[in-house]
């Protein structure tokens, strides 16, 4: 597998992928990038963002959203107002974020997946690449259970999340 930055379009780590298929391509972002567009607010993270067509979500330490492109905002079927500066289990409707405590800490948020694949990308620093991660969510639809896919990336402190649906 090839790891290709998804601003520049150079590879990552090509010493580490001669191993691996070259017939595989996973996106990340490369050293330059990384400096470039998360070492200042002027506009460069959201240039960045927008330039990626996967769904994909800044998160903090505190699992709240701090940016999202417009892919995120089309599979969250929500508008910026609706996402960046809210947790994640809210972006989500997750049915045990609306619940006493709210997002993060009702005595089911332990187990969520995805809570749980950022959690370690934070302090691994190591992500995840499509791991499944299941959610029980509610609006004023009802209630629904889906799957999605998740990679996670550590960058500075924060954690890029992309999220697909599953097959």
């Amino acid at each position: 597998m090839r790891r290709v930055c998804a601003w520049s379009g150079k590879q990552i780590n090509p010493q580490l992928d001669h191993t691996l298929s070259d017939n595989l391509i996973s996106h990340g972002i490369c050293e330059d990038c990384r400096r470039s567009v998360f070492s200042d607010n002027n506009g460069e993270m959201v240039t960045f963002l927008e330039g990626i067509s996967e769904p994909v979500f800044v998160l903090d330490r505190n699992f709240r959203v701090i940016k999202s492109n417009a892919a995120a905002r089309k599979i969250s079927e929500k508008e910026i107002e609706e996402i960046d500066g809210f947790l994640g289990g809210e972006v989500f409707e997750c049915v045990n974020s609306s619940k006493p405590g709210g997002c993060g800490n009702t005595d089911r948020c332990g187990g969520c997946s995805i809570r749980r694949a950022i959690r370690e990308t934070y302090e691994t620093g190591k992500g995840k690449t499509n791991a499944p991660v299941h959610l029980d969510q509610t609006n004023n639809r009802g209630e629904r259970k889906r799957t999605f896919l998740v990679t996670t990336e550590k960058r500075d402190g924060i954690v890029l999340l992309r999220i697909d649906q599953a097959e």
